[in-house]
């Protein structure tokens, strides 16, 4: 495995901090087999279609999103650079490990993120850093946490009944992102095909993603006081995403060696199950949906009582979108009445703002609802409303997308 030392990490990541934002996004043509970048209409995001191996497919969304990807790290320098210094003090290498583990267990994984970073015109440990930085952040909170700081958050439902089978689920994230979120269609050689909500930089299946087995899937965000040396959180998100039904996601999700804590939605668009799957390192609860679900970013399984955060960590974000979600489901009818604009109108709740279910930055509070995805089980479809859902509904930003089991997509605006 070629890895900068950490001195050799540093000078590499000093130097390119200081130009990476004025680094031209460069095709390479030849080096995948399809790339056709296509800006959409304003009720969509951008969306990039690219097939080819992982290293190709990785290249192919470092070089059309390189502007995307060096406009995020400009914004969120302070907190890339915070990374930055405690990898080159961290005397257990913490982060070198992790990218060893990744590389031994998803060697494919690690090929596509070399690839993004080669795209982006960045080096391999600075997209690797901002795919880990979920467990460098953790361990640094271990110390400290900055005023304004938060964690992310997500907000979810799942329905099921006569008329409607779908995960709901609002996609929060830091407001640096918002503006430079996308969609990458890829097809790999291997005959996996998916669909996915992307971050800058980052791997798909972080974000709201189905594939061409019928699986879609959607993550929330849970805290992790203990962080392990594992398996990193992404790169079993990335490695669920070419998952051949929910049974697998399960498997991959719940390997031994995972370094973090995290919850999973999975559906099947085959046969209509949808499970809740909490983990942390050392244990998990999976839990399948029989009619109706909801889940923010703190552990609720009964099995998983023991490992309940601290106070302080559900009573913020989590624990507020919560219990809004659980005061307006009440006014909701029975179960077999409930519908998905019903829903879509919950996550479009401002109730206790800035931590309600559709989030706007406020103060130094910056999370913000980047969009919302439908797995529309019946219709077999991902939908995507734009950025806010409250605003999504209102413009009608609002885009189906259909994933053959050939790996062929068709785009459509519900509202053209």
């Amino acid at each position: 495995m070629k890895l900068l030392s950490r001195r050799d990490f540093l000078k590499t990541s000093a130097v390119a901090a200081a130009a990476l934002y004025t680094a031209p996004a460069v095709f390479t043509k030849g080096l995948s087999s399809a790339i056709n970048f296509i800006d959409e209409t304003s009720a969509s995001f951008p969306l990039l279609q690219a097939s080819g191996n992982h290293y190709e497919i990785g290249h192919a969304v470092g070089s059309a999103f390189s502007k995307n990807i060096n406009t995020f790290l400009k914004r969120r320098v302070e907190w890339f650079n915070e990374l930055i210094d405690y990898v080159q003090n961290d005397k257990t290498d913490y982060f070198i490990k992790l990218v060893g583990i990744a590389e031994e267990k998803f060697p494919y994984i690690v090929r596509e993120m070399r690839g993004i970073a080669k795209g982006a015109g960045l080096d391999f440990e600075q997209i690797a850093l901002m795919n880990l930085s979920t467990e460098i952040s953790a361990m640094i909170e271990r110390t400290k946490k900055a005023e304004g700081d938060e964690n992310p958050g997500c907000s979810t439902f799942h329905l099921k009944n006569q008329k409607y089978q779908f995960i709901m689920h609002n996609e929060d994230g830091h407001d640096a992102s918002a503006d430079l979120m996308y969609m990458l269609h890829a097809k790999l050689a291997s005959g996996t095909s998916y669909i996915a909500f992307m971050y800058p930089g980052m791997l798909a299946g972080v974000a709201p993603v189905m594939n061409s087995y019928g699986l879609g899937q959607t993550c929330n965000y849970i805290p992790c006081d203990e962080p392990k040396t594992g398996i990193p959180r992404a790169v079993l998100y990335r490695a669920t995403v070419e998952a051949k039904s929910v049974k697998e996601a399960v498997k991959i999700s719940t390997i031994e060696s995972r370094a973090f804590a995290f919850h999973n939605n999975f559906c099947s668009f085959d046969n209509g199950q949808i499970v809740s799957l909490e983990t942390i390192p050392g244990a998990y609860s999976l839990i399948e949906t029989k009619d109706f679900y909801f889940h923010t970013n703190h552990n609720i399984h009964p099995d998983m009582k023991a490992y309940e955060k601290k106070e302080e960590d559900i009573s913020g974000s989590s624990g507020s979108r919560l219990a809004v979600m659980t005061e307006e489901v009440k006014k909701l009818p029975a179960v077999s009445e409930r519908t998905e604009q019903q829903l879509i109108g919950i996550l479009s709740n401002h109730k206790q703002a800035p931590y309600s279910p559709c989030r706007h930055p406020r103060g130094n509070i910056r999370g913000i609802t980047m969009g919302t995805a439908v797995m529309d089980i019946n219709r077999k479809a991902m939908r995507m409303y734009k950025w806010n859902p409250c605003l999504a509904t209102a413009n009608n930003w609002i885009t189906d997308y259909y994933l053959n089991a050939d790996g062929n997509l068709k785009v459509v605006n519900p509202a053209a």
